[in-house]
């Protein structure tokens, strides 16, 4: 018999970077299927921990995160939802969540014409989900994203990860 567990490393952050702002990225928060995005460069370690982040939360047995960090020109990013659960916490108005609401409710067609209108251009988006940061990256290339990944593992090794320059 044989027994495979992958899981993520505690704490080791993700940047992500796009004209002159950062956003931090901690993944299994106190162990948990749980990750925060705060603005602005946060190692991890240091203290006070922000106050004002997005809180994902992602429980059971095939549950995952992902969605979509857009980098606006005003110096906000927004947070797109794909899977798992999205909560702000604290009020720093320079990290939201994007919501497709129409009437109080989501609209999926809204998404969907959102997501057309940057598919294979990214530009100032970049996509992010738990575990699998390969397949994150590959998206990120495929669909050409302009915004530069610093992986941190746990023995503090930088993986950087910058899209090819677009061809027009």
């Amino acid at each position: 018999m044989a027994l495979f567990v992958m899981s993520c490393s505690n704490n080791s952050p993700i940047y992500y970077k796009s004209q002159d702002i950062t956003i931090t990225r901690l993944d299994k928060i106190n162990g948990e299927a749980e990750t925060h995005f705060f603005y602005g460069y946060y190692d991890g370690k240091s203290r006070p921990y922000p106050k004002s982040f997005i809180k994902v939360t992602y429980h059971g047995f095939d549950a995952s995160m992902s969605g979509y960090l857009i980098f606006l020109l005003n110096n906000k990013v927004q947070v797109v939802k794909g899977s798992g659960s999205f909560e702000k916490i604290g009020n720093d108005s320079t990290l939201i969540i994007k919501q497709f609401m129409v009437n109080g409710s989501f609209d999926n067609g809204l998404y969907i014409k959102w997501y057309d209108s940057i598919k294979g251009n990214y530009r100032n988006v970049v996509y992010f989900q738990d575990v699998d940061t390969t397949g994150e990256k590959a998206n990120n290339i495929r669909n050409h994203s302009d915004v530069k990944a610093v992986y941190v593992g746990s023995l503090s090794i930088k993986q950087e990860y910058k899209p090819a320059p677009t061809t027009k």
